[in-house]
């Protein structure tokens, strides 16, 4: 076999059979890894899901997990898969290193990928009149901090994108601009969302209302008898549409 290192003692059986592991035989089958995460790019805070396969999934071991040289744990292989959890990475760029370690048959092997945290936003809602009126201006305003964020806010009605508004000291707006449009937005109980999409140095957020929308109404009044004489019955009707 190709892989099978020779010594300066070699003690050889009749008949010649070689198989993984057999002390007097240093085999390893060779293996790969691949290295995934969860979710990449990160905020700071956020816990990130490391997950190594290994083939061929008969190996069995261990594998560590590294931030360049710094160790940050480790997983057992189960089926040819370990993972290992962190929420603590610092804000920048990571090079995350899963090595497998080997085992009696299977030969160590490793895979690396960079890793990006960004800063943690939050991102508030607020409407210009909750509850309104089906039909009256609205000006949604979305707060992102820290205040000197950048980048782009999306509005959505449920599912529906109503439009973006650009941050400018934190904050983004949507119903000031034909870009944005709260006209159209129908009646009851509408989630209204705001999306920050992150920039280069903070990560994206999100945050929600409620917008109770009710219809306009008219109310007309007429009289059975007008004008109508003293002790005379009327009766009096109020027609709502």
């Amino acid at each position: 076999y190709t892989s099978i290192e020779t010594s300066t003692t070699v003690r050889i059986y009749l008949p010649f059979i070689v198989r993984p592991g057999d002390p007097d035989c240093q085999w390893a089958i060779n293996t790969t890894s691949i290295l995934t995460s969860s979710v990449n790019t990160s905020v700071s805070g956020q816990a990130v899901t490391f997950t190594a396969i290994v083939s061929p999934s008969a190996a069995t071991g261990t594998v560590t997990f590294a931030d360049g040289v710094s160790l940050l744990g480790s997983g057992t292989l189960d089926s040819g898969t370990a993972t290992f959890i962190i929420s603590n990475l610092s804000v920048g760029n990571h090079s995350i290193v899963a090595t497998y370690n080997g085992d009696s048959n299977y030969g160590a092997s490793s895979a690396t990928r960079l890793q990006t945290v960004k800063a943690a936003t939050t991102t508030t809602l607020t409407s210009s009149a909750n509850p309104s009126i089906s039909g009256q201006p609205l000006i949604f305003t979305a707060t992102v901090s820290p205040s000197d964020a950048t980048g782009t806010v999306k509005f959505l009605n449920g599912t529906s994108t109503l439009g973006v508004g650009t941050v400018s000291g934190g904050i983004a707006t949507c119903g000031t601009n034909n870009s944005c449009s709260t006209s159209g937005l129908g009646f009851g109980s509408l989630l209204i969302g705001a999306t920050y999409s992150g920039d280069n140095k903070y990560g994206g957020s999100s945050g929600t209302l409620t917008q109770a929308m009710t219809v306009n109404t008219t109310t007309t009044l007429t009289s059975s008898a007008n004008t109508a004489t003293l002790g005379q019955t009327i009766t009096l009707t109020a027609a709502v549409s």
